[in-house]
């Protein structure tokens, strides 16, 4: 468990509940816990983390369908689905709830959020079958403009900031990252002081993408 991050003068140094390690590049990759990292080196950034949930429906016949998504227009925000091989399909609220925790690693489904995303499928796929294959909740940390935070400062390369779709990226993000810690120029949308990082986020907030 990482505790603290000294970045310099180089080599930055890291210090774990079990060791200190010295690096001469630091990739920050902690998800929700990213915030607090950050705040004691003084980078001060509006993250939001939150549990967002996910159900995965049995339906195997069902993973050629094509991705859906249907933004702003569920009481919460959006809705997204995608094929997943082996298992049929994912149906999800695009919104996190409150209740971060950062000691807690585990969280139980919500039943009733369950039942409002299957509800919202049996309205606007009825032929989709709607047998649960699990449900499970996860933590994601939200920016103020739903993009992701990819910069450097000094020996520190940031990678924080998911906002619920990195996975998905996950390959190019991969590169991405590498090739700012080898000192490329990170993209304009994903730096630490762009204009869309410049106001406070709730995780509750809806998502425009």
């Amino acid at each position: 468990l990482v505790t603290k991050i000294d970045p310099g003068p180089t080599p930055a140094t890291i210090v774990t509940d079990k060791q200190r390690l010295q690096a001469t590049r630091v990739v920050l990759a902690a998800g929700p816990w990213s915030g607090a990292l950050l705040a004691d080196l003084g980078i001060h950034v509006p993250l939001a983390p939150a549990v967002a949930q996910v159900t995965f429906l049995d339906a195997p016949a069902q993973v050629d369908r094509p991705g859906v998504a249907e933004w702003e227009t569920f009481e919460t925000g959006g809705v997204y689905g995608h094929p997943v091989p082996g298992i049929g399909y994912k149906i999800a609220l695009d919104a996190g709830s409150a209740g971060w925790d950062p000691d807690v690693t585990d969280w139980a489904p919500d039943r009733a959020e369950e039942r409002r995303i299957l509800d919202w499928l049996a309205q606007r796929m009825p032929g989709m079958p709607r047998k649960v294959a699990r449900t499970q909740r996860h933590p994601w940390t939200m920016t103020p403009d739903a993009d992701f935070l990819i910069d450097s400062r000094g020996p520190l390369t940031l990678a924080c900031g998911c906002s619920g779709h990195a996975f998905k990226f996950g390959p190019a993000l991969g590169r991405l990252v590498a090739d700012v810690m080898d000192g490329v120029d990170a993209p304009a949308a994903f730096k630490l002081d762009r204009p869309g990082l410049k106001r406070a986020v709730s995780p509750t907030d809806p998502i425009v993408r």
